[in-house]
């Protein structure tokens, strides 16, 4: 009778152990309706002699959860380029502390709560779990980093306790380099704020920096709009290229105001396929990526 008492005691140590494991665990990645999380963009673009960079808020919230096949899934609605919202589903296991994205009907593991540095998920790996500094406070930190060797892109994050991702990096090497860099400026997690709050919807660009905005909609067949901010009254060229980086044709060249501006594109004598438009003022460029289907 003693031996089953204190065998009752061990399994209760064990499940209460393993319990609190988990609910450590699933603070990395707070799951709540209301949850919201505002990101600082910077934009780093590398072509043969160009380097620039744009800089706009991003922003991702909780909106509401939702049952499908008998499975709870919470609706992240993101808010990036162009204000145009973008939705993701994301369901917790409580049990193995494996994180799920459902898509086209399918769902595919993005993440595991429980791992530890040097455990692995698909191409990306714990490098390293830190104390991080979070809005002044202290936060544990697990920084994921991408090991598979890919010639599209890559990707890393970090996740932190009680707050959620806090930065991120997006890679793509598609035709030429285009590096995203996300930092967390405020969130408002569980009805507790960190940080200061940007209306993303109307700051989409930091209004210090000339930027363009990603053509509108792309793909695209034959007509596309494009958007351009610039801070100061002064010469511009706007001109189209091809992937072989010849000139397709000039859009606009010539004196422009300061401010919000608008250009449309018609592809309609073009062949299907990648092409850039590109921003040139002063001695810097900027070049966007898109895409003409018919």
């Amino acid at each position: 009778m003693k031996k089953i008492f204190l065998l009752s005691i061990v399994t209760f140590g064990l499940v209460f152990s393993q319990n609190e494991n988990l609910n450590e665990s699933f603070k990395y990645f707070p799951l709540h309706i209301g949850n919201y999380w505002e990101y600082k963009v910077e934009r780093f673009l590398s072509l043969p002699n160009t380097e620039v960079d744009s800089t706009w808020y991003a922003s991702s919230e909780i909106t509401k959860d939702t049952l499908i096949e008998n499975k709870l899934y919470y609706v992240f609605n993101d808010l990036n380029m162009k204000d145009i919202p973008s939705y993701r589903f994301i369901r917790l296991d409580s049990i193995s502390g494996l994180l799920f994205q459902r898509f086209q009907g399918e769902e595919f593991i993005i993440d595991n709560l429980l791992s530890k540095v040097g455990d692995t998920l698909g191409c990306y790996f714990v490098k390293d779990i830190y104390s991080k500094n979070v809005f002044g406070l202290e936060k544990e930190t697990k920084v994921y980093e991408q090991y598979c060797i890919t010639t599209t892109g890559s990707s890393s994050w970090e996740l932190s306790k009680d707050i959620g991702i806090t930065s991120k990096n997006i890679a793509d090497f598609t035709v030429f380099i285009i590096l995203d860099k996300y930092e967390l400026t405020y969130a408002n997690i569980n009805e507790v704020e960190y940080g200061i709050k940007t209306e993303v919807s109307d700051n989409y660009f930091i209004k210090d920096k000339y930027n363009l905005e990603q053509n509108f909609p792309n793909p695209f067949n034959p007509t596309t709009n494009i958007n351009y901010y610039l801070p100061r009254n002064g010469f511009i060229n706007i001109s189209i290229y091809n992937l072989l980086g010849e000139k397709v044709t000039t859009l606009f060249y010539g004196i422009q105001k300061k401010g919000e501006n608008k250009i449309q594109f018609n592809g309609s004598n073009l062949t299907s396929g990648v092409y850039y438009y590109v921003l040139d003022y002063g001695e810097s460029r900027i070049t966007r990526k898109m895409l003409l289907l018919k």
